[in-house]
Formats: structure tokens, C-alpha cells, sequence
């Protein structure tokens, strides 16, 4: 009896086709994964740079200063009213986030008529992602030679905190002054 081989034949076609379509389809879902998760590390990265570089700049500012008062408005601004050498200077950190826009934080001395003096090498702002949330700012007093000023930011994709944390010595009796509610 003779076996019928193109029978054969289209069965070994219509297998391997559906073999190869597997394969091909297992290795697509691969690269989207990967690069789901380089994104994610890219987002990721790019947030914690932000907090260190914002961080830097305030802190080296911060750390020649002595806090005498603290202001903090409604309108996520905190005014600082800083001593060093004997002279008082305001500064102040100011965040700007308009809806569906990127928050800006902005830092630095104060002229006379409560403006940034930009011609200061205090003066610092940067532009924060779209998908940086800012939530609001925290003024800790715990301990009576330090203050702690947490800008709350999170990311809106995922749980990660963002938060930008300050650290300035402060006076004996440093008043503080919450304007916000």
C-alpha cells in the first residue's frame, strides 16, 4: 500500500508554521517586557537625579547659613530668613505646579521687593517631569540645632517617593511661622 506523502508533508508545513509563529511571538513579548522595564529604570534614574541635584545646589547654599525664621505660605512657598557673618538675608524655595503642566522648583536670595535676585550664585531652578507629582511641603523641628524641609514629590506611575529632603542648622529660637491653612 502506498502512503500518501504530500498528506504528510502539509501536516509537517502547517506545524512548523504554527512553530515558528510561537516563537516569533514569545520573542516580541520578550522585547516589550524589556523594554518596559528600561523605561521604567530610565524614568527612575532621571527622578533620582532631579532630587540629587536639587538637593546639592539648596544644601550648599543652606550649609553656610543659619535659619533665624521660617516662613511657609499657602502657595507652596517657604521664605527663610538666613544669618551668616552677621548679615540677615531672605531666600526663599518656591514651587510652581500648574495642572497638567511640569512643577518647577525655584531657589534662592530675595531682593527688597521679594523677588528671585538671579545674579546670585544661590539662585537655582530646575523643571521637574509631567509625571513628577508635587503633593506639599513638611517643616520637622524635632531637634532644636536642626530643621527639616521635605518637598513631597511621587511618581504618577508608581508607588517610588521622590521626596526632597533639606537638612539646615537653625538658631537657638528659630521661629516658625506656618501661613498655609
Amino acid at each position: 500500500m502506498k502512503l500518501n506523502k504530500k498528506g504528510y508533508m502539509l501536516v509537517e508545513i502547517v506545524l512548523a508554521s504554527v512553530l515558528a509563529m510561537s516563537i516569533a511571538l514569545y520573542l516580541l513579548n520578550l522585547i516589550y517586557q524589556f523594554k518596559n522595564k528600561d523605561e521604567d529604570i530610565y524614568q527612575s534614574i532621571s527622578y533620582s537625579s532631579d532630587k540629587i541635584a536639587i538637593t546639592k545646589n539648596i544644601m550648599n547654599d543652606l550649609d553656610k547659613q543659619v535659619i533665624t525664621k521660617i516662613e511657609k505660605s499657602e502657595n507652596n512657598e517657604v521664605i527663610l530668613t538666613t544669618q551668616s557673618s552677621g548679615t540677615e538675608e531672605k531666600r526663599k524655595i518656591q514651587i510652581n505646579n500648574p495642572e497638567n503642566k511640569e512643577v518647577t522648583i525655584t531657589y534662592g536670595k530675595l531682593n527688597n521687593d521679594g523677588s528671585f535676585d538671579k545674579n546670585d550664585s544661590s539662585y537655582y531652578q530646575k523643571n521637574l517631569q509631567k509625571s513628577l507629582l508635587f503633593k506639599e511641603i513638611k517643616i520637622n523641628n524635632e531637634n532644636e540645632n536642626i530643621i527639616t524641609i521635605k518637598i513631597i514629590l511621587e511618581s504618577m506611575y508608581t508607588n517610588d517617593d521622590y521626596s526632597i529632603k533639606l537638612l539646615a542648622k537653625t538658631a537657638a529660637k528659630t521661629l516658625i511661622e506656618d501661613n498655609s491653612t
